[in-house]
């Protein structure tokens, strides 16, 4: 072989390489982009879900704050002073709502769907909540207003509960 066929051996191989990169490098960073965007999904995926499920256990210790065979032993002050407490609890259902705001990022339909029902729920049911808080905080110390909230807001928490756990039944399918 010649000089000359070395040097064109050389410039075939280095044609190639650059080539070969050429493809390499952007095929990649569209993998490294679409690793990032499907993290960036599950994260948003796995708030979601934790901040429902952390929603559940609210809802459910306002359903169960007072029972209605036991709280007749209690005075209605004391009764209306943890039902308050439960109710400010409630107000992880805005911060929630904030972060359910963009449903779109979600690729779950079942999952979009049943937190728009949900959300639903849930503004039906605010402004019954809101205002058994303000009863019991004005007149916390009669017996049948502390009786009209514990039935509001049984009522709405099992609505809100069941919405719950048809979204959790969403995110995980498998359950």
């Amino acid at each position: 072989m010649t000089p000359s066929d070395y040097a064109a051996w050389v410039q075939a191989v280095g044609s190639i390489a650059g080539i070969a990169v050429a493809i390499w490098v952007p095929w990649r960073i569209h993998k490294s982009e679409q690793q990032a965007v499907q993290r960036a999904k599950d994260a948003y995926t796995n708030l979601l879900r934790d901040a429902f499920r952390n929603l559940r256990n609210t809802i459910e210790y306002l359903n169960n704050v007072a029972p209605e065979t036991s709280w007749k032993d209690q005075q209605p002050q004391d009764v209306a002073r943890e039902l308050s407490s439960a109710l400010v609890k409630m107000q992880d259902l805005s911060i929630v709502l904030s972060e359910i705001q963009d449903v779109k990022r979600l690729e779950n339909f079942d999952a979009v769907l049943a937190i728009l029902e949900f959300r639903r729920a849930l503004d039906s049911a605010k402004p019954a909540m809101e205002k058994e808080a303000l009863w019991l905080g004005d007149h916390g110390k009669s017996p049948h207003v502390v009786t009209n909230a514990l039935a509001t807001l049984k009522y709405h928490a099992e609505d809100l509960l069941y919405g719950i756990d048809k979204v959790l039944a969403a995110f995980d399918p498998e359950k």
